[in-house]
């Protein structure tokens, strides 16, 4: 009987180990950038744009009716015949001329605090992307206003592609976020052009003003006035405030005390608005605001989004149709560590992949 070598045995099995880990590594440099699902070409284009704050609903209307008389041509046109000799367009995303622009079937607007929401679909169900230049050079026709269009996706819920990614920039600071997000923001849409960067509040970097009532506490104790008396004084003369309710034939019904309609108020009048005090002896006296606060201009956040009970603003990109979703992640992840270097990202700023990004990280670990 005959026994192999040790020296044979442990060199067979080197050349397996090589074989395989050559194998697994070849494999890896020749797969190519993942992606998650195609979009799809669903007759559905849809538009926000945001107006600077302080716009009346006068001026929101204004801005939509200009949107509306942009895009009239377009569904008023028969066919992409008449719709192409239009005006040259050009894809808001890549700059390139397009070469077939379809008319529009159905087209509508709605205002609604600030903004302006259009919907549109095609004449043409095969020829559907088109539509967002369409809508994108309407939008940039808007001094001061800013804005997306998007195609929806066969197979998302939300304003991204199916391709899209979602990075989530998280802090509790509120203006080093603002200012890192923003500093973000600028990166993503010079390398994905400003029509594929969506962000959520759309307007976080841009603060409506407000006067903050600060209340002289030393003043407010000698007449024996507190905060909520105060407050509830200020709400009643400016937007009205609710006291109480009551049950009329079973309907609940609250009470609100409002000033006078016809007396007109202003926002540098506040500080005359007068108030019925009661002195410590129990007479009365009439004084105004002014006398127990003083009023701080100041910055206010249109509207703030929470991750995880911390401040954030997710911003939505969406990369061109010929690069891959695991590509686009790499260059944006790129994008953060750059951001990170420059300083224009603090060190407490925290930076996530959510979304289709995340699912394919999952999917990819668990193969």
């Amino acid at each position: 009987m005959t026994f192999p070598s040790l020296a044979g045995a442990w060199l067979r099995a080197v050349v397996i180990v090589v074989i395989t880990l050559v194998a697994v590594g070849l494999s890896w440099m020749l797969m190519l950038p993942a992606s998650y699902l195609h979009d799809g070409n669903k007759n559905f284009t849809f538009g926000l744009m945001f107006n600077p704050p302080g716009y009346s609903l006068e001026q929101n209307t204004s801005v939509a009716e200009r949107l509306e008389g942009s895009v009239r041509p377009y569904w008023e046109a028969k066919d992409s015949r008449e719709a192409t000799a239009i005006a040259p367009l050009a894809d808001p995303q890549t700059g390139e001329p397009v070469p077939e622009v379809p008319a529009l079937d159905e087209s509508f607007f709605v205002v609604s605090r600030g903004r302006v929401f259009m919907i549109t679909t095609s004449k043409d169900p095969e020829n559907v992307g088109p539509v967002r230049a369409i809508l994108a050079q309407a939008m940039k026709q808007i001094p001061g206003s800013h804005g997306y269009a998007s195609q929806r996706s066969i197979f998302g819920r939300n304003a991204g592609g199916s391709n899209s990614v979602e990075v989530e920039v998280v802090g509790t600071d509120m203006q080093r976020l603002k200012t890192s997000a923003a500093h973000l923001q600028d990166k993503l849409r010079v390398e994905f052009s400003k029509f594929a960067v969506r962000s959520d509040p759309m307007t976080f970097n841009e603060a409506g003003p407000e006067r903050q009532i600060v209340i002289d506490q030393v003043r407010a104790k000698e007449l024996g006035m507190n905060v909520d008396s105060l407050a509830l004084a200020a709400r009643a003369m400016v937007d009205g405030a609710i006291v109480g309710d009551f049950n009329f034939e079973e309907d609940n019904i609250d009470l609100v005390i409002i000033r006078d309609p016809r007396i007109e108020l202003t926002p540098d009048g506040l500080a005359d608005v007068p108030l019925a005090i009661t002195e410590e002896d129990g007479r009365k006296t009439i004084l105004p605001l002014g006398e127990l606060v003083h009023f701080v201009e100041a910055d206010a956040s249109q509207s703030i989004r929470r991750v995880e009970q911390r401040r954030a603003v997710t911003f939505t990109v969406n990369p061109p149709p010929e690069m891959a979703l695991e590509e686009a992640q790499a260059r944006i992840e790129e994008l953060v560590a750059e951001s990170r270097r420059e300083g224009g990202m603090t060190a407490d700023v925290r930076v996530n992949m959510a979304g289709n990004a995340d699912k394919l990280t999952q999917t990819r670990t668990g193969l």
